[in-house]
């Protein structure tokens, strides 16, 4: 959490079970206005715009996205409480087959920035707009860590994406055991922010 033109300091959620509402410890210098932004980054500071970044490498959870790569930004004043916003969407992509996947990469067009560092205007209307910086990146790797088991019921994977429509995307999707395998579509995907938007089956 930051005041307008500080440095952000860090805050911490006391509740050990999910919740709809968090209970935050920390401090700051007292002002009329605060700024919030999730996950926490030492020595950010506020400007004219909040710094954010999408992870290049995500993890993957089952039936759901890697919430560390999902960035938040809020704002609010001394007597209302803080509502963290979305700044992203996800992509679920459904894989079926009898491979076990070690990763997969997602790879948008060259002109599609997907992972790196954006931006936020602090002084956001309605919702925060995330723009992507022109050294971002185009592709995601979704880390699966010891692998995970295909079948023929079809398994989700999740992308952290930043919202936008994109002309087709490609998979690249390593095995344990070493091969690669490559799925692509020129569908158009369009990813809204703070929904889940489901890809057909591969």
């Amino acid at each position: 959490i930051a005041t307008y033109g500080g440095t952000y300091y860090q805050f911490k959620n006391t509740l050990e079970e999910p919740a709809a509402n968090g209970v935050f410890e920390g401090s700051v210098s007292q002002d009329n206005k605060y700024y919030s932004i999730y996950p926490y980054k030492k020595d950010q500071r506020m400007s004219t715009s909040v710094s954010v970044t999408i992870p290049t490498q995500q993890t993957y959870k089952p039936n759901s996205f890697d919430g560390s790569a999902a960035p938040m930004v809020g704002k609010g004043n001394h007597a209302e409480p803080l509502h963290f916003m979305n700044l992203c969407g996800a992509l679920a992509v459904q894989l079926t087959g009898n491979e076990k996947v070690r990763s997969i990469i997602f790879q948008a067009n060259a002109n599609d920035k997907v992972s790196g560092d954006g931006t936020v205007d602090p002084d956001y209307g309605d919702y925060p707009v995330l723009q992507m910086g022109d050294l971002a990146d185009n592709f995601i790797i979704l880390d699966c860590g010891e692998g995970v088991q295909l079948s023929g019921t079809p398994t989700s994977f999740h992308f952290v994406l930043p919202p936008g429509t994109y002309n087709g995307f490609k998979l690249i999707i390593s095995t344990t055991d070493g091969q690669f395998m490559e799925k692509s579509t020129d569908k158009q995907l369009k990813i809204k922010r703070s929904i889940v938007t489901k890809a057909a089956s591969f």
